[in-house]
This record gives structure tokens, sequence and C-alpha cells, in this order.
């Protein structure tokens, strides 16, 4: 090919400038795939340190000044870091589907044993179908509510068949 050629010098200071902005964009999607993980409750312990693990060396690398290939480690360290981020969304909402069909579970048992116990005087029925439909607070807190009071009440029943 001919004609002029147009060469552009990068200085050190510019790649420094390149790696710090890379990094920055590393730590940030470092921070919302933590958030994301600690929203859906998920454990986050292991994966906290290897991101904190590969910060570190990454940080280590720009502040020795060995820069040289840098940004593209930054740049595939921060691809793993977006794929870790699609795993971590499949897996609450994963997990998110699981505790609605468990809450359904629960909730219909209940429903199922307030007919059954509408004969007792033991109050349970009208907590039980209370509960059934309280959307109040967290689905945990839900559920929980719910299967004390189903266990409750398979006690009471298995207690008035004896």
């Amino acid at each position: 090919m001919s004609g002029p050629k147009v060469v552009r010098i990068v200085t050190k200071e510019e790649l420094f400038s390149r790696c710090e902005r890379a990094l920055a964009r590393f730590e940030s999607s470092c921070s919302e795939v933590l958030r994301i993980a600690k929203r859906a409750d998920l454990p986050t312990s292991e994966l906290e340190e290897n991101l904190k693990r590969r910060r570190r060396e990454l940080r280590q690398e720009i502040d020795a000044g060995r820069i040289q290939g840098l940004e593209a480690r930054i740049s595939a360290a921060e691809k793993f870091v977006r794929a870790e981020s699609k795993r971590v969304q499949t897996e609450a909402q994963h997990k998110l589907e699981r505790e609605r069909e468990r809450e359904r579970i629960l909730g219909a048992s209940a429903r199922t044993l307030a007919s059954a116990l509408m004969g007792t005087n033991s109050g349970l029925a009208s907590k039980l179908l209370a509960a059934a439909t309280d959307q109040s607070g967290s689905k945990t807190s839900r559920c929980a509510v719910l299967e004390a009071l189903v266990k409750e009440s398979y006690e009471v029943l298995s207690h008035d068949q004896k």
C-alpha cells in the first residue's frame, strides 16, 4: 500500500490512564455482581474473595509499572465478571422461582388444613387462612410462619386422630 502512514505514539502516562480506567470499570462490574448476589441472598464470600484477589493482582501490576498488555488482561477479567454476573442473575432467578413455588405449596397446604380444622376450637384455622393470604414481609418470613403453622396443624390433627 502506498501513501502516507500515520503512527500515533502512546505515552506511558496514557497507558497508565487507560489501565486505571479499565480497572475502574472492572471494580464497577465487581460491585454490581456482588450487589446482585447479596440482594438475592446468595453466598458471596468465595466470589468476593476471588474478585478481591483479582483486583489486588491487577492493582499490583499497575503500581509496579508493568502495564505492557495489562489493559487486555483487565478487559479479560472484566469479561469474566460480566459472565459471572449473568450466572449470578440466573441463579437468583432460579432461587426466586423456587421460593415462589414453596410459598404456593405452603399456602395450598395451609388452606387445606384450615378447612380440616374448621370443626376444632383451636383457632388455628383462622391463623392458617390469615397466614396463607398475608403478603406483608419477605417471602422467607412468610414461608417460615406458614411452615410453623402447618406443622402445628398436623400435630393438632394427629392428636385429634388418637
